[in-house]
Protein backbone atom coordinates (compact mmCIF):
# COMPACT_ATOMS: atom_id res chain seq x y z
CA UNK A 1 0.00 0.00 0.00
CA UNK A 2 3.40 2.51 0.70
CA UNK A 3 3.34 2.11 -3.35
CA UNK A 4 0.25 2.87 -3.97
CA UNK A 5 0.76 5.86 -1.51
CA UNK A 6 3.72 6.91 -3.51
CA UNK A 7 1.70 6.15 -7.08
CA UNK A 8 -1.17 8.21 -6.01
CA UNK A 9 0.84 11.18 -4.10
CA UNK A 10 -0.91 10.71 -0.98
CA UNK A 11 0.11 13.67 1.49
CA UNK A 12 2.38 13.12 4.38
CA UNK A 13 1.63 15.16 7.82
CA UNK A 14 3.02 18.16 6.67
CA UNK A 15 1.26 18.38 3.33
CA UNK A 16 -1.95 17.40 4.76
CA UNK A 17 -1.96 19.98 7.23
CA UNK A 18 -0.59 22.56 5.17
CA UNK A 19 -4.01 21.82 3.13
CA UNK A 20 -6.17 22.00 6.16
CA UNK A 21 -4.85 25.52 7.35
CA UNK A 22 -1.53 24.89 8.93
CA UNK A 23 0.95 27.70 8.24
CA UNK A 24 3.72 26.37 9.22
CA UNK A 25 5.27 22.52 8.72
CA UNK A 26 5.11 21.85 12.56
CA UNK A 27 1.46 23.31 12.81
CA UNK A 28 0.51 21.52 9.21
CA UNK A 29 1.34 18.09 11.51
CA UNK A 30 0.03 19.58 15.12
CA UNK A 31 -3.32 19.95 12.96
CA UNK A 32 -3.42 17.01 11.17
CA UNK A 33 -2.86 14.68 14.25
CA UNK A 34 -5.46 16.27 15.84
CA UNK A 35 -8.18 15.27 13.28
CA UNK A 36 -6.77 11.97 13.34
CA UNK A 37 -7.22 11.70 17.10
CA UNK A 38 -10.89 12.71 16.51
CA UNK A 39 -11.72 10.13 13.80
CA UNK A 40 -12.38 12.82 11.13
CA UNK A 41 -9.74 11.65 8.63
CA UNK A 42 -7.38 8.14 8.78
CA UNK A 43 -3.72 8.32 8.51
CA UNK A 44 -1.33 5.23 7.75
CA UNK A 45 2.04 5.24 9.22
CA UNK A 46 5.20 4.91 7.64
CA UNK A 47 8.14 3.64 10.41
CA UNK A 48 10.63 4.02 7.23
CA UNK A 49 9.89 7.95 6.56
CA UNK A 50 8.55 8.55 10.24
CA UNK A 51 5.44 10.08 8.97
CA UNK A 52 1.63 9.59 8.52
CA UNK A 53 0.13 8.62 4.91
CA UNK A 54 -3.61 10.17 4.41
CA UNK A 55 -5.37 8.18 1.72
CA UNK A 56 -6.65 10.52 -0.52
CA UNK A 57 -9.98 9.39 -0.72
CA UNK A 58 -11.13 11.55 2.05
CA UNK A 59 -10.27 14.94 0.19
CA UNK A 60 -12.00 17.18 -1.42
CA UNK A 61 -10.13 18.40 -4.42
CA UNK A 62 -10.20 21.40 -2.72
CA UNK A 63 -7.61 19.88 -0.23
CA UNK A 64 -10.39 19.86 2.89
CA UNK A 65 -11.36 16.41 4.68
CA UNK A 66 -14.34 15.35 3.02
CA UNK A 67 -17.38 15.81 5.18
CA UNK A 68 -18.36 11.73 5.35
CA UNK A 69 -14.84 10.87 6.40
CA UNK A 70 -15.69 11.19 10.18
CA UNK A 71 -18.65 8.78 9.64
CA UNK A 72 -16.59 5.84 8.10
CA UNK A 73 -14.74 6.19 10.45
CA UNK A 74 -17.21 5.81 13.23
CA UNK A 75 -18.66 2.95 11.29
CA UNK A 76 -15.44 0.86 11.17
CA UNK A 77 -14.95 2.06 14.87
CA UNK A 78 -17.75 -0.67 15.44
CA UNK A 79 -15.18 -3.25 15.54
CA UNK A 80 -12.57 -2.65 18.60
CA UNK A 81 -9.68 -3.06 16.05
CA UNK A 82 -10.40 -0.99 13.56
CA UNK A 83 -10.90 2.11 16.19
CA UNK A 84 -7.95 5.12 16.67
CA UNK A 85 -6.48 3.21 19.65
CA UNK A 86 -6.74 -0.65 18.60
CA UNK A 87 -5.19 0.46 14.88
CA UNK A 88 -2.90 3.97 15.97
CA UNK A 89 -0.79 3.14 12.38
CA UNK A 90 -4.00 2.60 10.45
CA UNK A 91 -2.73 -0.44 8.69
CA UNK A 92 -6.02 -2.77 9.73
CA UNK A 93 -8.25 -0.06 8.88
CA UNK A 94 -6.63 0.61 4.93
CA UNK A 95 -6.95 -3.30 4.99
CA UNK A 96 -10.51 -2.81 5.31
CA UNK A 97 -10.92 0.03 2.96
CA UNK A 98 -8.61 -1.52 0.44
CA UNK A 99 -10.08 -5.05 -0.21
CA UNK A 100 -12.08 -5.63 -3.41
CA UNK A 101 -15.66 -6.63 -2.31
CA UNK A 102 -18.52 -7.51 -4.51
CA UNK A 103 -20.75 -4.80 -2.82
CA UNK A 104 -19.24 -2.59 -4.31
CA UNK A 105 -19.74 -3.41 -8.18
CA UNK A 106 -21.23 -1.33 -10.33
CA UNK A 107 -23.92 -3.64 -10.86
CA UNK A 108 -24.60 -4.08 -6.96
CA UNK A 109 -24.40 -0.27 -6.52
CA UNK A 110 -26.52 0.77 -9.27
CA UNK A 111 -29.06 -2.19 -9.27
CA UNK A 112 -28.55 -3.27 -12.95
CA UNK A 113 -29.99 -5.80 -14.59
CA UNK A 114 -28.20 -8.29 -17.11
CA UNK A 115 -25.21 -5.90 -18.76
CA UNK A 116 -22.24 -7.32 -21.70
CA UNK A 117 -20.09 -4.98 -20.15
CA UNK A 118 -17.86 -7.26 -18.02
CA UNK A 119 -16.33 -4.59 -15.73
CA UNK A 120 -19.68 -4.19 -14.52
CA UNK A 121 -19.71 -7.18 -11.93
CA UNK A 122 -15.58 -6.65 -10.90
CA UNK A 123 -15.37 -6.21 -7.05
CA UNK A 124 -13.95 -2.73 -6.11
CA UNK A 125 -12.91 -1.50 -2.83
CA UNK A 126 -14.17 1.14 -0.36
CA UNK A 127 -11.38 3.37 -0.93
CA UNK A 128 -12.21 3.45 -4.74
CA UNK A 129 -15.92 4.17 -4.23
CA UNK A 130 -16.26 6.43 -1.39
CA UNK A 131 -15.21 9.71 -3.33
CA UNK A 132 -18.52 8.91 -5.53
CA UNK A 133 -20.51 6.77 -3.12
CA UNK A 134 -19.81 8.00 0.32
CA UNK A 135 -23.41 6.30 1.76
CA UNK A 136 -22.79 2.87 0.14
CA UNK A 137 -19.46 2.63 1.62
CA UNK A 138 -20.62 3.73 5.61
CA UNK A 139 -23.68 1.55 4.97
CA UNK A 140 -21.61 -1.38 4.31
CA UNK A 141 -19.20 -0.67 6.90
CA UNK A 142 -21.98 -0.75 9.39
CA UNK A 143 -23.55 -3.70 7.90
CA UNK A 144 -20.34 -5.11 7.86
CA UNK A 145 -19.54 -4.36 11.49
CA UNK A 146 -22.68 -5.84 12.59
CA UNK A 147 -21.97 -9.22 10.66
CA UNK A 148 -18.49 -9.63 12.46
CA UNK A 149 -20.44 -8.68 15.60
CA UNK A 150 -22.84 -11.29 15.36
CA UNK A 151 -20.69 -13.92 14.10
CA UNK A 152 -18.37 -13.17 17.27
CA UNK A 153 -15.50 -12.76 14.80
CA UNK A 154 -13.71 -9.15 14.66
CA UNK A 155 -11.70 -10.45 11.38
CA UNK A 156 -13.95 -10.88 9.04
Amino acid sequence: MLARARQEAWPDSVTAGLRLGGSTPSEANQLVAIERAKGRVLGIWSRIEQTFYHPRFQFLPSGAIHPRVDALLAALAGNPALTQSGDPGGWQRLEWLAQPRAAFSVRTLCRVGASTDPGIDDARAAIDVFPTDPVAVIAFAREDMARMRNRGSWRG
